[in-house]
């Protein structure tokens, strides 16, 4: 390879660089030989704190970024916390947690673009759910405070004994997931556009156009908790089914490429006596953030007619006559020993009920298909 000629403008350049520390105007004498890294006498510029001291007040737009750097741009992150009941006002026995839709939005964050021209996003919604019954003609229960969400942010496998009560049959292993659902705003060539989706946890999509802005989407009547002030925090009945305390960030980053795809299994086991807890009741898993599918498989060679698979809401009562399940899911017809893979409803868990309280004890494995 031959080495670059420097041009006439390089040489002054670099002859300009070796004199300028005798043009100091400052009351200081500085040493002519040795060029202190932080002069303490005056303000760096972001370039040489960037590289001075490895560091950077602020995310950079793209423009900004010195070459080779990999960064995005600014970063528009918030978190909110919102309360909601599950059942739909008023009470309709016997109730169904399907009946109400998540209708309510709740603005979380904003981001556009500086230089007016459309770019890429990256938008990531993630949280997580607290779940608590109810009972008809019961006290109103309050939204919890952000540290008892946090301290509950694990669940455990349960088991619906008796209905309204739950008790746990595992340790608190899994991510409590929230039930709520993200509406995305987009404003690009087209004008001002709307997509919907559920969370389940954790959800990412990759946007082009001038501005994104994230809402949440909740049930009627849901409102976001404002701790600072107590007077306008509204307890909620539940309506015999429950409430829902959710704490979910949005993060909105510019960035020039693409996401890229990665997909991961997760799986869950768990084995179920139908003689332990009265035989019929419910064992509920908790489904992982993340999770899109799921495919349930059997270890036992004998056909498994007498086990009911359902998408459930863990932690909402079935009390009263009350519904808390949102679809049943079906064995293979061959062999009877495994499911289809199924795409997951907006559903924090699944319900595994021996319909026969003499069957043997069965071992069943959960398989998810998760999106980090």
């Amino acid at each position: 390879m031959t080495r670059k000629k420097l041009s006439i403008g390089d040489i002054r350049q670099a002859q300009r660089d070796e004199v300028r520390q005798y043009r100091n105007k400052d009351v200081y004498l500085p040493n002519p030989s040795e060029t202190p890294i932080i002069d303490k006498r005056r303000s760096l510029s972001k370039r040489s704190k960037r590289h001075a001291l490895g560091m950077r007040q602020t995310p950079e737009r793209l423009f900004e970024l010195v070459v080779g750097d990999a960064g995005a741009g600014q970063t528009v992150y918030r978190k909110i916390h919102a309360f909601y009941q599950l059942a739909e006002p008023p009470v309709a026995l016997p109730n169904r947690l399907s009946r109400s839709p998540y209708s309510t939005a709740l603005a979380i964050a904003t981001e556009r673009s500086l230089t007016q021209n459309p770019k890429y996003w990256h938008v990531s919604v993630y949280g997580i759910g607290v779940r608590r019954p109810s009972i008809v003609g019961g006290p109103p229960l309050a939204p919890l405070s952000d540290a008892e969400v946090t301290s509950r942010q694990f669940i455990a496998y349960q088991v619906e004994f008796p209905a309204g009560v739950f008790v746990n049959i595992s340790p608190a292993f899994v991510p409590s997931v929230p039930t709520a659902q993200v509406r995305i705003m987009v404003h690009d060539e087209s004008g001002q556009r709307f997509f919907d989706a559920d969370v389940i946890g954790s959800r990412s999509f990759s946007l082009y156009g001038f501005g994104v802005t994230v809402f949440l989407l909740v049930k009627p009547g849901g409102y976001e908790v404002d701790a600072q002030n107590p007077g306008s925090v509204i307890p909620f009945t539940g309506n015999g089914l429950g409430v829902e305390d959710d704490l979910v960030g949005a993060r909105i980053v510019g960035l020039f490429s693409n996401r890229s795809n990665s997909v991961q299994n997760r799986s869950l086991s768990i084995t179920v006596n139908p003689a332990d807890f009265a035989g019929v009741a419910p064992r509920i898993v908790p489904i992982p953030p993340g999770a899109r599918t799921v495919q349930i498989f059997s270890h036992d060679p004998l056909p498994a007619v007498d086990w009911l698979l359902q998408f459930w809401y863990g932690g909402a009562s079935s009390a009263g006559g009350s519904r808390p399940d949102v679809g049943i899911i079906d064995w293979e017809p061959v062999g009877l020993a495994r499911t289809s893979i199924i795409t997951i409803p907006n559903a924090p868990s699944i319900a595994i009920t021996p319909t026969n309280p003499l069957a043997a004890a069965r071992s069943f494995s959960l398989v998810f298909e998760v999106e980090p």
